[in-house]
């Protein structure tokens, strides 16, 4: 079961904490004015907000697709369609799925790979929060990796998390996202259906000490790495990374020995050899084929939900539930926003299955008790009157949800009487 207030939660917390100025973009804001400080004056161009915003401001953007606009990283000639600096949080207000930046193929080239592409986002040390990339193409020329990667995000320091990044393409490496040097975090973010010419379809670290965490990489494609290639980098944490195709190395090609630990790398395909993995990476507590060195390694298939529909959360019976080893994450969530860890050890792979949700308790007459639940699973409403929480009863058998939530009315006058969702499985 999915718990989403954990995330949203953070959203309000670092909104109403934030020393700097808090701007405001809407596209369809009835005043737009410099400083954008409310709703009613919100720009509607994205970056006319975040380029005006500095150390410690936040900008908050509303429901939209932002298409227009652009600025430069300094020492790069390759637009962007937003770039987010040191300090400065930029955070969409409802999430990825209503709140799209896009970049643009350059339309004088077949490939959409030329001097007139428009990458998504770049950010050097700031954070981007809740949006889908899309669309993001990179430049052919000159010949260097800062301008020939990185489609979707080309990120140096700073944090990208609870991004949808999908369908960016690069003329060399990093279709989705390129590590250029620094120590760039991107976490919970899912990249889909991104393509480079060379490597790292999915994501590449080009030097420095970047992370990938709790992040889903999946169908993408290269000629070498078609989900991650690794030339430096501080490692992959608890990531899934599943059905990308490559030459080498279908699912992760390391050059650099890179840590890769509670990772499921499975599914993926190596035309000339190598489905998974490609290198020397200094791999634990993961998921995948062949059996690698190192401790905690299984080769057992994961047991995702809905793989053929690319639902990658972990069934009740997968082999990765409490199978990998109590490291500290940058951000101790998972790709859905709730905490990590469940039980006592946390789960290998982007998702932690929550087998049995927290209850909650109802006063009263009617009162009500709410949880979202993802589609179709299997599940009991059980029911205490014991204060510990230890001794609970079934009500009404086994259900399938057909909804993505569900509530109890509670008229029961008792006020320990408490309900909870228990996961039976798929």
């Amino acid at each position: 079961m999915k718990i989403w207030f954990a995330a949203a939660l953070s959203v309000a917390v670092s909104v109403l904490t934030s020393p700097g100025t808090v701007r405001y973009v809407a596209p369809g804001s009835p005043s737009p004015t410099p400083g954008y400080t409310n709703w009613l004056t919100a720009a509607h161009i994205l970056q006319e907000a975040v380029g005006m915003s500095t150390n410690g401001d936040t900008v908050l953007v509303s429901n939209g697709f932002y298409s227009v606009g652009g600025a430069l990283v300094p020492s790069n000639i390759t637009s962007n369609r937003v770039v987010v600096s040191v300090g400065v949080t930029v955070r969409s207000v409802n999430g990825p799925d209503v709140t799209t930046i896009a970049g643009a193929p350059d339309p004088f080239m077949p490939d959409g790979l030329g001097s007139n592409a428009v990458r998504c986002a770049a950010v050097d040390g700031g954070v981007l929060a809740g949006f889908t990339l899309t669309s993001g193409y990179t430049r052919n020329t000159p010949n260097n990796v800062g301008e020939k990667g990185g489609g979707g995000v080309f990120i140096e320091s700073g944090t990208v998390s609870n991004c949808i990044i999908r369908n960016c393409h690069a003329d060399n490496t990093g279709g989705g996202v390129l590590f250029y040097f620094g120590n760039g975090l991107v976490h919970a973010c899912t990249i889909s259906d991104s393509t480079a010419v060379q490597s790292g379809g999915g994501a590449t670290f080009n030097g420095g000490s970047g992370r990938l965490e709790s992040c889903v990489i999946i169908s993408n494609s290269a000629t070498i790495g078609g989900g991650v290639s690794c030339f430096g980098g501080s490692g992959i944490y608890n990531c899934t990374i599943v059905s990308n195709t490559a030459n080498w190395g279908g699912g992760l090609r390391d050059y650099f020995n890179s840590p890769v630990v509670n990772t499921i790398i499975y599914y993926n395909t190596g035309t000339s050899g190598s489905n998974e993995y490609y290198g020397t990476s200094d791999m634990s507590y993961s998921c995948t084929r062949p059996l690698p060195s190192g401790s905690g390694n299984f080769t057992n298939a994961p047991l995702f939900y809905d793989p053929a529909n690319r639902d990658v959360h972990l069934r009740a019976d997968s082999p990765c539930i409490g199978a990998g080893t109590n490291i500290l994450l940058s951000l101790m969530t998972d790709i859905d926003g709730q905490p990590r860890v469940f039980g006592s050890h946390i789960d290998v792979g982007a998702d932690e299955a929550v087998i049995e949700a927290s209850w909650i308790t109802t006063n009263g007459s009617g009162r009500s008790s709410h949880w979202l639940l993802p589609p179709h699973i299997v599940y009991k409403l059980e029911t205490s009157t014991d204060p510990a929480g230890t001794n609970w009863w079934n009500l009404s058998g086994t259900w399938t949800s057909m909804f993505p939530s569900v509530t109890i009315s509670d008229s029961s006058s008792d006020p320990l009487r408490r309900y909870r969702i228990r996961w039976v499985g798929p």
